[in-house]
């Protein structure tokens, strides 16, 4: 719950008031939402969005009290799979990156990358 609505994903971020409907909210064309945190009274969504040479585009944006439904890109890195969720420890942000299927095949499966301060 955030500013007194609740946002949610199912790879679409929405956002509801009355838990009887929701509005989607379009971030970034042909991105998945894979978190969402409350941190410091800002709401941060992850997004990563496979791109054309099979890498994947991850961002992370975030949206401040008093702001309507408009969110601002923080930032965006670019990984051979994508974040599938952050987390944050004494102003550090760090995302676990994998994607989805265990497999062995992509190394880059399971790494934790610590991407940006806080602050």
């Amino acid at each position: 719950e955030y500013n007194g609505k609740l946002y949610f994903t199912t790879g679409n971020l929405y956002v509801t008031s009355n838990l009887k409907s929701a509005n989607k909210i379009e971030l970034e064309k042909n991105s998945i939402v894979t978190d969402i945190q409350v941190l410091d009274n800002t709401l941060y969504v992850l997004t990563s969005q496979k791109l054309d040479d099979g890498t994947y585009r991850t961002a992370l944006w975030c949206k401040q009290n008093g702001q309507k439904e408009k969110f601002q890109e923080l930032f965006y890195f670019r990984f051979p799979c994508p974040a599938q969720c952050f987390t944050h420890h004494n102003g550090t942000l760090y995302f676990g990156m994998g994607d989805g299927t265990l497999s062995k095949s992509n190394p880059a499966n399971g790494i934790i990358l610590a991407a940006y301060v806080l602050g």
